[in-house]
């Protein structure tokens, strides 16, 4: 684990793009259309004070180009951006420290891609990291490949072929003691979403089934305290509610503990993370600006939800004067690690 920063305080990354909200083509038609600009805007929030910032990338110049913020862990980074043109890059970064590596892209060992998913992880008890690139060769294709890169070697491996049941990926992901997990998004036949695993240390993968009791109808994986979770949401209407399930036994029958539940407004789906056991929020809206449905403005509220008093408060309201599309929120804190 890692080992913050004398002097450090617990921070969110919030990664965010400009959106413009265009009038349509086909004449007669009320529905609006987003043309993404690819601009980015990376911000920092102190999540005891609240207070926030720009986050500096020293590998751009300007908000222009598009910035990808795979993971972070251990107070490291590891991100893909393109700042002008079509060339991708992708480093792995410790603000802190300023290290900087770049990675070659895994273009040359996974030809003709046309989707892929990206994971960053350590391995456990280690200051060595993998970054798992997984992807299909054809739009038909079912099954994933997978090529990995490790600090270990210093460079790609060959691609391997991922199990069947490795499909359907959600591109986010958790990763636990050297192990990354992520859903699968279910299909028509499937009714349920199931949990993949990958081990950097064994190369291999697991898989186990969400209940039906737990899934709800929206989801996604949490680490608590270093434990695996799962949050199941109902909607209705305007209103959600979110059940929080920690997951146990997870390499033999995994069995399901329901931690705590809580309700907001707002869609299905809202990004969050856990900073000290505490649950952060980000609730993203747009409105027009007076009565011009094409000038609107982005509001960003982040809360902090404490499940042992059921309360939940306002770090900050983030305003920008575009339509501007959240990205991530990572839990970032100062460490030494090298990259």
């Amino acid at each position: 684990m890692a080992t913050p920063a004398k002097g450090s305080l617990d921070s969110i990354v919030v990664n965010s793009s400009l959106k413009i909200l265009t009038s349509p083509e086909e004449k007669g038609s009320n529905n609006k259309t987003f043309r993404r600009v690819n601009e980015t805007f990376p911000m920092k929030l102190e999540t005891k004070t609240g207070e926030s910032s720009d986050f500096y990338l020293p590998f751009l110049l300007s908000h222009e180009g598009w910035v990808q913020i795979i993971g972070v862990e251990n107070g490291v980074f590891c991100l893909r951006y393109c700042p002008i043109g079509r060339k991708v890059f992708l480093r792995v970064w410790n603000p802190a420290t300023r290290e900087i590596r770049k990675l070659s892209s895994p273009a040359m060992h996974a030809p003709g891609f046309c989707s892929c998913v990206y994971a960053f992880c350590y391995y456990a008890k280690s200051i060595h990291y993998g970054v798992a690139h997984f992807f299909k060769e054809h739009e038909t294709s079912l099954a994933y490949k997978l090529v990995l890169y490790t600090s270990l070697t210093g460079g790609w491996e060959t691609s391997i072929l991922c199990p069947t049941f490795v499909r359907n990926l959600d591109p986010t992901y958790v990763s636990l003691n050297g192990t990354i997990y992520m859903l699968t998004i279910p299909t028509e036949e499937e009714e349920l979403p199931t949990v993949v695993s990958f081990s950097l240390e064994t190369r291999s993968f697991q898989q186990f089934q969400v209940p039906a009791e737990v899934a709800g109808h929206c989801h996604g994986l949490y680490l608590l305290d270093g434990r695996l979770c799962l949050a199941g949401n109902e909607h209705f209407e305007d209103a959600y509610t979110t059940t929080m399930w920690e997951i146990n036994n997870i390499h033999e029958q995994p069995t399901w503990t329901q931690l705590f539940y809580y309700h907001g407004d707002g869609n299905a789906y809202i990004p969050a993370a856990f900073d000290n056991g505490d649950l952060i929020q980000v609730m993203e809206s747009h409105d027009p600006i007076g009565d011009e449905q094409n000038n609107r403005y982005s509001l960003f509220h982040v809360t902090r939800y404490l499940p042992q008093d059921e309360t939940t408060s306002t770090l900050q309201y983030i305003e920008h004067d575009n339509i501007v599309a959240l990205k991530s929120v990572n839990v970032y804190h100062e460490t030494i690690f090298p990259v």
